[in-house]
Parts: C-alpha cells; sequence; structure tokens
C-alpha cells in the first residue's frame, strides 16, 4: 500500500493481491518506523458502511471502504480512475483517494482477457480524458 499525502488529501494506492485481500474481509496495513522508535501507521479495510470513515489516532489511521462501492470498482478494472469521497465539513474536510495500481492490474487481469488489447492510439488510450499523467 502506498499513501500520498498532500494539502487535504489522502491518497491510497494498493496492488491486485491487496484488493483480493480486502474482498476477502481482510485488512491492508503499512507501518513506517522512525528512528527515534516510534512509528507511523495505517489500515484499510471494507465494511457495511455508506461512507468511508476515518479514524485518526496518534500513530495510527484506520479507514473502513464501503464495501458495494469497492467491489463495483473491482468489477471496472483496469481503471485509472479511483474512488473518491469527501470525509468531514468545513476546513477540516478530508479528501480520500482510493486507487488500485492500474499497471498491476493490467498485469494481474491481461490472461483473464480483461486487458487483452494493448492500449494505444489505434484502439484507444486507457488515460481518462484530460487527466495529467504528473497528478495521478
Amino acid at each position: 500500500m502506498k499513501l500520498q499525502i498532500q494539502n487535504q488529501t489522502l491518497r491510497f494506492r494498493i496492488g491486485e493481491s491487496e484488493l483480493a485481500s480486502l474482498l476477502d474481509g481482510g485488512i491492508v496495513a503499512t507501518q513506517t518506523r522512525l528512528p527515534e522508535g516510534s512509528a507511523f501507521a495505517q489500515r484499510i479495510a471494507c465494511g457495511a458502511v455508506s461512507e468511508p470513515r476515518l479514524e485518526c489516532q496518534a500513530q495510527r489511521w484506520s479507514v473502513t471502504l464501503p464495501e458495494t462501492e469497492v467491489r463495483a470498482y473491482a468489477q471496472a478494472l483496469p481503471s485509472r480512475n479511483g474512488l473518491k469521497w469527501i470525509v468531514g465539513d468545513d476546513d477540516a474536510a478530508i479528501t480520500l483517494v482510493f486507487e488500485v495500481d492500474v499497471h498491476d492490474s493490467l498485469r494481474h487481469r491481461e490472461g483473464r482477457g480483461a486487458a487483452s488489447q494493448p492500449a494505444g492510439p489505434a484502439n484507444g488510450s486507457r488515460r481518462a480524458i484530460g487527466q495529467d499523467r504528473n497528478n495521478t
């Protein structure tokens, strides 16, 4: 799992194996240990929620994603577009983005026929219209 933090946006990107774990009821977690001995952990799970839940403790963030939305998203992979929600209100609102790595999806799903045609000018680009590669 990769976490990108920029201003009021948390962007979580996972691979296909981590997605499979989530869809099987598992948890995806990562931890960064700092030199002075403390650690910072992130955890994602799917659950029976209508919108994401973000729980923040001093050194751990836990996110519960709506399972039905994640399952629908998984059926549409590979895709450069992820799921996006606004969590909270006013100045403390956080944009939460959840993505499955498109390159990993292409590799994983190619054998199953989901990506049997190579992307290119003749058969269409996989990049969403108006999406800047440097801002993905």
